[in-house]
């Protein structure tokens, strides 16, 4: 599992701890609702508004929502944590983020350096607070090819010159 680091800045650390406490509270932004009398899922919220059945119920199949249940005629949520990654089939490979959930009931994007596209065996792409950046070539010399046998020259595998070997 990935780890959520907190914002930068002073307004988006305020914002992220506000929200990181609502969260562990069990508190969620979700339209109004009546109040619901029926049993709530341990640690869950109250999500009001009447059903029969789950399926009838807001969050119903939404995987930031760790559960959704209909008691006693009423919706009630339980959400996921701040932070919790959304499996592979709701990512984007090597698009420098990650989805995960916003303790809200809602997915968002959130940066990861570390996922990014490949370049090939001579270029890398940084990213940079969640942004793809340029191709940089790797120095030239490098060894690359299938068993090493290569090298790069300006941001291409080429064979080995005489000299080289």
């Amino acid at each position: 599992m990935k780890k959520i680091h907190a914002p930068s800045g002073r307004a988006s650390s305020l914002r992220a701890r506000f929200a990181l406490s609502l969260a562990a509270l069990g508190l969620a932004a979700v339209g109004c609702h009546s109040s619901s009398s029926g049993n709530v899922p341990d640690g869950g919220t109250p999500g009001g508004g009447s059903c029969t059945d789950p399926s009838t119920c807001q969050g119903y199949g939404n995987l930031c929502y760790q559960s959704v249940t209909c008691d006693n005629g009423k919706c009630a949520f339980k959400l996921q944590d701040y932070g919790f990654v959304l499996p592979a089939s709701q990512q984007t490979p090597a698009d420098c983020q990650y989805v995960a959930c916003d303790g809200f009931g809602g997915a968002k994007a959130i940066p990861d350096d570390n996922d990014r596209p490949d370049a090939g065996p001579c270029k890398i792409i940084f990213c940079i607070e969640g942004q793809q950046h340029a191709p940089q070539p790797l120095s030239d010399g490098t060894a690359c090819g299938p068993d090493g046998g290569m090298m790069c020259s300006a941001g291409e595998c080429v064979p080995k010159t005489g000299g080289d070997r």
